[in-house]
C-alpha cells in the first residue's frame, strides 16, 4: 500500500477467490476498508497519467 499514499482513493481487498481463465489468473477481493481525498483524479490518457481539473 506505500506507492498508493498519494491516491486520492484506494481499497485494501482480501483474496476471495482465484480462478484460471485460459492461461490467465482472475483474483476476486472482498473489500476490507476504502479511504478518499481530496484531489482531482487521474486518468491514462496515451500511455501517461494526467489530471484534469474538476467542472
Amino acid at each position: 500500500m506505500h506507492k498508493l499514499k498519494a491516491a486520492i482513493g484506494a481499497l485494501e481487498c482480501v483474496l476471495y477467490q482465484h480462478l484460471m481463465v485460459g492461461t490467465h489468473g482472475l483474483f476476486i477481493g472482498r473489500i476490507v476498508a476504502t479511504r478518499g481525498a481530496k484531489g482531482a483524479p487521474l486518468v491514462n490518457d496515451q500511455g501517461e497519467l494526467r489530471s484534469f481539473p474538476r467542472c
